[in-house]
């Protein structure tokens, strides 16, 4: 898979052009959602909530990617996404 990075003058790490702040919150929150179901366990609302929360975060990340392949001229076939 393709994407487009740069280097970070600071420490030298990859910055992907996708990774954005609303991706990184999408799957900061899916986390923590992940993490308090398993300290349940028990079969509780926790349980959709992180399977609501893994489906946006899935398709934050997914639209994010669209949008950085198009920007950069990449063509993105319309029966893609979900």
């Amino acid at each position: 898979m393709w994407t487009e990075t740069t280097r970070c003058a600071n420490n030298g790490k990859k910055l992907i052009s996708w990774w954005s702040q609303v991706v990184q919150d999408a799957l900061r929150t899916k986390k923590v959602i992940y993490k308090a179901w398993l300290q349940e366990k028990v079969e509780s609302s926790l349980h959709s909530w992180y399977a609501e929360a893994r489906k946006t975060a899935a398709l934050t990340v997914e639209k994010s990617k669209m949008q950085s392949w198009m920007k950069f001229g990449h063509k993105v076939d319309s029966n893609y996404s979900r």
